[in-house]
């Protein structure tokens, strides 16, 4: 799979009215990128015997819509602007409504069974309709192309062309950076993203295939943000003595969306960056991590742990991955933290904040390493009816290669109440 980076060029070198034509043509832009998401979310598209209609439950999102299909409207815009316009309104909707067809696929996969809480929940919950007052214009090369150069004083041009009469021809020179040098490296894509002050250049970078390593498991936390089951660990303190811990306390505290709480969520991000950097990835072929997901749903929590954020570590890691060639698993995470890595005894009493002992093997370990250790291994699926009944409390139960058993050496049988679909 190739990599594909962008870095962002500032405006920098452009006179004021190359600058006004700039924010003139991405006001228009953005209003003809409304109105198409406006009609085809309002009114419908169909093409053929497929439809798009919202409010009647039809959601097929096409890539593009042809101009028959565009709605009336009187704009400075070029054909080809008008064509780029369009072409990201449909993106825009498709993301809009990719969760609702995936939960109206499974709603048809029940059939006749009811609905479990959580789709019947999302199915509740009106649709959003995207917001295009703030897009970056997706230009391909119809409309924009990027030349490099050495002659002047400059190191290219955007050029943007056939966007209509009124906006004319634009050269807005540019200046390189280190960011962009390095993606330089790779191949550059024909399409750009326009903005007020500046212009996103994408990069697509082919990886060759890891020939050596292992696969390992990870745990990510909040003491530690990232632990690998080879044994390496994230630094818990950078060399400022900043911790995830101090640094999710001090953001407890701070008011959202107050100049402060953003500038501590930067630091947290930009901590979060540097610990996962300091780790050696040259033995692995394969990290298997945990997929969280809602990890706080129903559950309260202090004001600390809710400035904790997975996603951030888990995007961090992902993009790294990605650049070193390292393959990344989500797998699901449940009882994992609580499995013994040695015997396979999964029992909620085993862990106590970092330390994880066994009660039936007497292994003692650090707790995130132990659920590292079991994202490793290769573990089937539990049984639903074991979350439903908690066969984790008391002594548990044993999860191993070969599947799920009592520790009695009993066969678990499902009540009756219980056996539902998916059981």
């Amino acid at each position: 799979m190739p990599i594909v980076r962008s870095s962002h060029l500032f405006f920098r070198e452009a006179n004021h009215d190359k600058l006004t034509v700039v924010t003139r043509f991405l006001t228009e832009y953005r209003m003809v990128v409304q109105n198409v998401i406006d009609h085809a979310w309002d009114q419908g598209i169909t093409l053929g015997d497929k439809r798009l209609h919202v409010s009647a439950g039809e959601l097929y999102t096409p890539s593009f819509i042809p101009k028959g299909c565009l709605p009336t409207m009187s704009t400075p815009l070029s054909a080809r602007a008008v064509k780029c316009a369009s072409t990201q309104a449909m993106s825009m909707v498709k993301a809009a409504l990719k969760r609702r067809q995936r939960d109206l696929a499974w709603l048809r996969k029940l059939g006749e069974s009811p609905a479990p809480k959580v789709l019947a929940r999302r199915l509740a919950q009106p649709l959003t309709k995207p917001d295009a007052s703030t897009v970056k214009a997706e230009l391909n090369s119809i409309c924009a192309r990027i030349e490099w150069q050495t002659e002047s004083s400059f190191d290219g041009w955007c050029v943007l062309s056939s966007l209509g009469k009124s906006f004319g021809k634009l050269q807005i020179p540019l200046k390189r950076n280190r960011h962009i040098n390095k993606l330089m490296a790779g191949t550059q894509l024909p399409s750009i993203l326009l903005t007020d002050d500046g212009v996103d250049i994408r990069f697509s970078r082919e990886q060759p295939p890891k020939q050596t390593g292992r696969p390992v498991g990870g745990d990510t936390g909040l003491k530690t943000v990232l632990t690998l089951s080879n044994g390496q660990t994230t630094p818990e303190k950078n060399a400022h003595g900043h911790s995830l811990v101090s640094i999710c306390g001090k953001l407890s505290r701070k008011r959202k969306g107050s100049k402060a709480f953003s500038k501590t969520a930067a630091h947290r991000t930009n901590f979060i960056n540097w610990s996962i950097n300091q780790l050696n990835l040259d033995d692995i072929s394969e990290l298997r991590l945990e997929k969280v997901v809602n990890i706080r749903y129903g559950q309260h929590a202090s004001r600390r742990m809710q400035a904790w954020t997975n996603p951030d570590i888990q995007r961090k890691v992902l993009s790294l991955m990605e650049e070193r060639n390292v393959s990344v698993i989500l797998q699901p995470s449940a009882y994992r933290s609580q499995r013994c890595s040695g015997c396979g005894n999964v029992r909620h009493a085993n862990r106590k904040g970092k330390i994880y002992s066994c009660k039936r093997c007497g292994f003692v370990c650090d707790a995130d390493l132990n659920a590292a250790l079991n994202h490793e291994q290769n573990l089937p699926p539990i049984p639903t009816a074991y979350f439903r009944t908690k066969k984790n409390l008391g002594d548990g139960f044993l999860w191993t290669a070969s599947g799920c058993f009592p520790l009695s050496g009993v066969e678990f049988a499902v009540p009756p109440s219980l056996q539902l679909v998916g059981a």
